[in-house]
């Protein structure tokens, strides 16, 4: 497999990975909605090969032209945001099927250059995947801190307004960037709060799986308590850093 697993081709890969297909694990993608060709590899050992490879753009963009589910996924794992064109990431998000590996090409495409145009444009597609992408990309620029209060308060309105007449797994998205809001922009929480009770019970199918919909309402408070504590234990370690250095500082005087 030459000289180690970055050196490896687009041909070693693929062999690699029908050498592990697992019948038991397509099984699973196929309750998840992954109908296409697939090899049925499990998450963690993309995840695992993910690092062996690093970023390749050119590898990916051959895996992804296989058509394979798994190769696919891992694509968007090596790719390289800064190599990608935004016409790329639209093909990319064009050829997805099924909210798996939507999500993984919203992941990628939230750190292009790109991000906050496609999600812009993306999230007003009322095609289920491709509008299911860009309010993804909303919610990982949310996350970043890369989204400003304005345009969150947009975002909140156009949920309320849209979340119910959208695509199914769109509706789960929609309802993740409001979670998002709520989540991390602390001056917003009370608005996405709110929202989220006029929005009421968010109804999304998600087939043969023991997936949910997480409660808008009731996430957005147990994110507001993680962050609470996070930045208390912060606090604490401040504390504690900065009493060593009084105490070193006190020793060394002396």
């Amino acid at each position: 497999m030459g000289e180690g697993f970055e050196a490896m081709t687009q041909v070693e890969v693929m062999a690699f990975l029908q050498e592990r297909a697992n019948p038991n694990t397509v099984r699973i993608y196929r309750r998840h909605g992954v109908m296409g060709a697939c090899f049925g590899i499990k998450y963690s050992d993309l995840e695992s090969l993910t690092k062996k490879l690093k970023m390749n753009h050119t590898l990916a963009r051959g895996l992804w032209s296989t058509g394979i589910h798994d190769p696919r996924v891992l694509a968007t794992k090596i790719a390289n945001p800064d190599e990608a064109t935004a016409e790329e990431l639209q093909t990319w998000i064009e050829g997805c099927d099924n909210y798996v590996l939507t999500d993984a090409v919203s992941v990628f495409a939230a750190r292009s250059p790109y991000a906050m145009a496609l999600a812009r444009r993306w999230s007003q597609d009322k095609r289920e995947w491709i509008g299911s992408a860009g309010w993804l990309v909303f919610s990982a620029l949310i996350q970043g801190g890369k989204v400003d209060a304005e345009l969150a308060v947009q975002l909140l309105a156009e949920i309320e307004t849209r979340i119910h007449g959208a695509a199914n797994r769109m509706r789960h998205s929609m309802n993740s960037t409001l979670i998002s809001v709520g989540g991390h922009i602390e001056s917003l929480r009370e608005e996405a709060i709110a929202a989220a009770k006029r929005i009421g019970p968010i109804d999304v199918k998600h087939g043969e799986t023991g997936c949910k919909t997480p409660e808008a309402v009731a996430y957005i408070g147990r994110m507001a308590e993680r962050n609470a504590a996070r930045a208390q234990a912060a606090g604490g370690r401040t504390k504690a850093r900065a009493a060593a250095g009084a105490a070193r500082a006190a020793k060394t005087a002396h």
